[in-house]
C-alpha cells in the first residue's frame, strides 16, 4: 500500500484529503460508466450479429465494421473497468490511511468513521467527526490476527480483531450478564503490528508470512520484509456436500421458460417481420435465459471438507468463507428453527453453516477431535 506523505499543518491536511476522497469519487463514477459501457457495446454486438444471420441483403462493409467496433470496444470498456477497479481500490486504501494517521499515529479504523487510538493504558474507540468516546483498559482486551478466506486456499484479506467486554460498548456501560465480547476489526497492517509492539501487547491468532514473532516484544524486527515459506497453491478436497434451494430454482426455471420464448420469438419477427424490434426481444431473451441458467446451477449452498479446513458458500455464491483446521476449536450441532446448523468455534468468534445430509456423520468420523471425542490409538 502507498503511504501517503502527512502535511504538518491541519489544513493542508483537511486540503489534501477532500483532494484524495476526489480522486476516490473519480474511480467509482469511472468505473460504473465503463460498467455499463461494456453492457451496451455487448449488447449493440449482439444485435448487429442478429443482423448479419438473418439480413443478406443488409451485409456490407459497414456492417463488419460495427461488429468490429462493437467486439474491441466491449473488451477494452470491461478491461478499463476491471483496471480502474483495482486502481480505486489501491487509493482507497491509502486515503483510509492518510485519514488514520491525520488523526494520530496509532489510530486505526475499526468501522465507518470510527477509529480506535491506542493510547498509554488502553485504547479509546472514538468518531472520526467527535461524539462518544469509550476508554477500554488494555488489560481487558484481546487481540487476534485473523485471515477472512473467502475461497478453500491460503490467500486472504487480513486484519485484526480487538476483543472488548459488552459493557463498555453498551449504552450506560451495563451488558446483560452473560453477553458475548463485543469483536471490532481493523486492518492489518505493519503500522498496527508495531503499535501493538511498542505497547507488549500480544497478537494470538495465524500470522502472515514476515510477520512471525512469537510475542508482541520482537514484533517490530519481524515486522520486516521476509520470504514467503512454501505454501500448498491447491488444497485438497476430501468430500463435497451440496445443499439445493428449491425456492431459487423454481424461480430459475420460470425464467429460463420466459427468456426463450422471448428468443425464438424475437428470432421469428426479426426475420418475419420488424428486425429491430425482433433483434431488441432476441436480445433480452438471451440474456434473461443465460442468467436464468446461471441461477439455476448456483442455486445450491456447499459445503466443502478439505484436508486443510472447512468450506462453505451460500446459494448467492457472494458469502463464503474457508476455516482452517487450526483455527476450529471445536464443532457443535445446534438447532436452529427446525434446522440443525454446524457451529464452528474459533478464539476469535463463532461461524454457523447448515448441517448437510451426510456431513455431520463424515466429520464426525474424519474429525472426532474436534465434536471432543478422543481419537481411538
Amino acid at each position: 500500500m502507498k503511504v501517503i506523505p502527512l502535511p504538518q499543518t491541519e489544513a493542508q491536511q483537511a486540503k489534501k484529503r477532500a483532494s484524495l476522497h476526489r480522486a476516490t469519487v473519480f474511480y467509482s463514477v469511472a468505473v460504473v460508466v465503463c460498467a455499463v459501457a461494456a453492457i451496451l457495446l455487448a449488447l449493440g454486438l449482439f444485435v448487429a450479429v442478429i443482423v448479419f444471420e438473418f439480413k443478406d441483403s443488409l451485409k456490407s462493409n459497414l456492417l463488419y465494421i460495427l461488429v468490429g467496433s462493437f467486439a474491441g470496444g466491449a473488451w477494452v470498456t470491461a478491461l478499463a473497468a476491471f483496471g480502474l477497479n483495482v486502481l480505486g481500490r489501491k487509493h482507497r486504501d491509502a486515503e483510509l490511511d492518510f485519514c488514520e494517521r491525520c488523526d494520530g499515529q496509532e489510530s486505526f479504523y475499526v468501522g465507518e468513521g470510527t477509529l480506535v487510538t491506542f493510547e498509554r493504558e488502553g485504547v479509546r474507540i472514538h468518531g472520526e467527526r467527535g461524539g462518544r468516546e469509550v476508554a477500554v483498559p488494555y488489560k481487558e482486551m484481546r487481540f487476534f490476527s485473523v485471515c477472512t478466506r473467502k475461497k478453500p486456499k491460503e490467500s486472504g484479506e487480513w486484519s485484526v480483531v480487538l476483543e472488548i467486554p459488552a459493557r463498555y460498548l453498551a449504552r450506560g456501560g451495563k451488558a446483560e450478564k452473560g453477553e458475548k465480547p463485543a469483536l471490532v476489526q481493523a486492518d492489518f497492517k505493519p503500522r498496527l503490528f508495531e503499535t501493538l509492539a511498542r505497547h507488549n501487547l500480544a497478537l494470538l491468532g495465524e500470522r502472515p508470512a514476515g510477520y512471525a514473532a512469537e510475542n508482541a516484544e520482537n514484533a517490530a524486527e519481524t515486522a520486516k520484509p521476509a520470504q514467503k515459506s512454501p505454501q500448498k497453491s491447491k488444497f485438497t478436497l476430501l468430500k463435497k456436500f451440496d445443499l439445493p434451494d428449491r425456492a431459487k430454482r423454481k424461480l430459475a426455471v420460470m425464467s429460463l421458460v420466459a427468456g426463450g420464448v422471448l428468443l425464438v420469438g424475437g428470432v421469428l419477427l426479426a426475420v418475419f417481420w420488424q428486425i429491430v424490434v425482433g433483434t431488441l426481444l432476441a436480445a433480452i431473451g438471451f440474456m434473461l435465459s443465460g442468467r436464468a441458467a446461471v441461477n439455476f446451477l448456483g442455486a445450491k449452498g456447499t459445503l466443502g471438507v478439505y484436508e486443510e479446513g472447512l468450506f462453505w458458500r451460500d446459494t448467492n455464491r457472494v458469502d463464503s468463507v474457508f476455516l482452517k483446521w487450526e483455527e476450529i476449536q471445536k464443532l457443535t450441532i445446534e438447532p436452529n428453527n427446525g434446522f440443525a446448523l454446524f457451529r464452528a468455534e474459533c478464539a476469535y468468534g463463532a461461524y454457523h453453516f447448515p448441517a448437510v445430509g451426510g456431513a455431520e456423520e463424515f466429520l464426525r468420523a474424519k474429525y472426532p477431535e474436534k465434536f471432543g471425542a478422543k481419537q481411538a490409538e
